[in-house]
């Protein structure tokens, strides 16, 4: 592609690498063939390499389009649904996007079709289907963003068939490898937690924005869990190690309160948070906790603690789901 589409004044090397460098302004640094998917979806309605190759022969005409299409998608995501490209499960998905406002341009959108994009993102990852074959995929899904760009009220994206269940969740570990975990870590952001310290909100775009940043904190720390129950082997084989690193035992907090918890017991940084935060209920509600004593956390309970907050996380994400199969 850069020797398909280069003149004197264009080089594709320094273009995509200035596109990224404004992509990664609003935290979505982006692969450069994600970027080529995303102008061959606009001008080929496909994302196949024949795609790409065939879209340079208009590259340079629409250049500027469809990088601001790319934009606009890009921005739709990060207002509502996913605010940083590491929480991100597939970035083909913004192919199709792209494609929608590159035929819908930079008009307002109507409520109808912001609520059909966000069912097209949310049931998209949530049913897992661009776990393969991305590329037809991508496809079909443009065929269905030129219907909803006709008609808003056009019925599509319902890919959600099967629910989440409390044991998906219970054994799904937290891993950026694995598109559902780094979905549901995109619902827990979607949600807009608080710290429980202090009532502020988490900042996750600054946090989790960063190259390289890990700061996923385990509600009941691991080192915690291991010298507590490792002297049990079998009871630490059976109930405590498989979860250790579940989605359920996994919260989104601030690099500066994850250095305070760091090793504590639960009772402890819960209590102490309980004690200086008056706003300290709706803060741990806003992390799918919704009482302290029946999700174990006030005796240190892990088996109880992963199995009640497993149960609200795939509740939440069902009522969810559920409610945009009705748009």
């Amino acid at each position: 592609m850069v020797a398909l589409t280069y003149r004197h004044i264009f080089n594709l090397r320094d273009k995509l690498e200035e596109v990224n460098d404004e992509f990664s302004n609003k935290y979505y640094e982006l692969n450069e063939i994600t970027i080529l998917q995303c102008i061959s979806a606009c001008l080929m309605k496909g994302t196949e390499k024949k795609n790409i190759i065939d879209s340079a022969k208009t590259f340079h005409d629409t250049w500027e389009k469809t990088i601001e299409s790319t934009n606009l998608a890009i921005g739709f995501l990060r207002q509502n649904c996913v605010p940083i490209s590491k929480f991100l499960p597939y970035e083909i998905i913004i192919a199709p996007l792209a494609y929608f406002f590159y035929r819908y341009g930079g008009k307002p959108l109507d409520p109808t079709r912001i609520k059909k994009l966000k069912k097209y993102f949310w049931l998209s990852m949530l049913s897992e289907r661009y776990t393969s074959s991305q590329s037809s995929k991508a496809e079909g899904d443009i065929k269905n963003m030129e219907a909803l760009f006709s008609d808003p009220n056009a019925d599509l994206f319902n890919y959600y068939e099967k629910p989440i269940t409390k044991e998906d969740i219970k054994a799904l570990d937290m891993s950026f490898s694995s598109g559902l975990a780094v979905t549901v870590l995109c619902f827990l952001a979607s949600k807009k937690p608080h710290e429980f310290q202090n009532h502020l909100p988490v900042q996750i775009d600054q946090t989790f924005g960063e190259a390289n940043q890990t700061q996923l904190h385990h509600i009941f720390p691991v080192n915690y869990l291991k010298n507590k129950f490792e002297k049990d082997e079998k009871y630490f084989k059976s109930y405590i190690k498989p979860y250790i690193n579940s989605i359920a035992n996994i919260s989104l907090i601030s690099k500066g309160a994850n250095r305070t918890i760091w090793d504590k017991e639960p009772s402890q940084y819960f209590g102490e948070s309980e004690n200086n935060n008056p706003d300290f209920k709706t803060d741990f509600e806003s992390h799918f906790i919704t009482n302290l004593d029946d999700f174990g956390i006030r005796t240190n309970d892990f088996p109880r603690f992963i199995d009640r907050r497993a149960e609200r996380m795939a509740n939440e994400i069902n009522a969810f789901a559920n409610t945009l199969k009705q748009t």
